[in-house]
């Protein structure tokens, strides 16, 4: 169980790393004004769909048979929000 915790552990400072790298690379980037009602907005695009590959993840290293295929289940579509989250940011928010 405690080769599970460091891979999924380290999985997920993967994941949040790279999606930390992303966000601040496209507001130094784009200039993208940040409004104080739209703080609480933005730290939900930021965690939860990293959150989600991450748990993901966490279930799918589990040994068990059906923990493992939930995990891929869950990973599926939480990768396609992730990097749909990681697109849109990368635009500046701008969808046309």
């Amino acid at each position: 169980m405690a080769r599970t915790t460091n891979y999924s552990l380290i999985a997920s400072l993967v994941i949040f790393g790279i999606t930390l790298i992303i966000w601040i690379h496209s507001f130094v980037t784009l200039n993208i004004p940040i409004h104080t009602n739209e703080i609480a907005l933005l730290a939900l695009i930021f965690v939860v769909p990293a959150a989600w590959v991450s748990g993901a993840i966490w279930v799918m290293l589990d040994g068990r048979l059906w923990r493992q295929l939930s995990g891929v289940v869950l990973l599926l579509p939480g990768i396609a929000v992730w990097v749909l989250s990681l697109m849109l940011v990368s635009v500046g928010f701008k969808i046309h």
